[in-house]
């Protein structure tokens, strides 16, 4: 199966990758900006990042938001983004996803999606 061998290349890069992933690089602070001003100003939200890899995404919107759901389709990926919002102290919720079925979530626990 495809999402298997996605899964596994994702695996594998995952301690390599997380040296890249510096939430405060120039591109993630255009990029979180760009989020920020499309996103409610509410606290309190639940927000949903797609792909969420190595949590850089997230990271780099902090704490304004209650809290955030993070789908992948790899393991040692999300594994990585929890050891980066623990140390921030953010709210994270993972679930392992490839999407292909869609978002498996009710429209309940959404208040905004995001993806990078």
């Amino acid at each position: 199966m495809i999402s298997n061998k996605v899964s596994q290349y994702f695996d594998l890069w995952a301690n390599m990758y997380s040296p890249f992933l510096n939430e405060n690089a120039f591109h993630m602070q255009i990029i979180s900006r760009e989020i920020l001003k499309r996103l409610p100003k509410t606290l309190g939200l639940n927000i949903v990042d797609l792909g969420i890899g190595g949590g850089r995404l997230i990271l780099a919107l902090g704490n304004r938001y209650n809290s955030y759901i993070g789908l992948d389709i790899s393991n040692e990926q999300m594994a990585l983004a929890k050891r980066r919002a623990d140390v921030y102290g953010l709210n994270l919720c993972l679930i392992e996803s490839d999407l292909e079925n869609g978002i498996p979530l009710g429209n309940e626990f959404l208040d905004a999606i995001v993806s990078n």
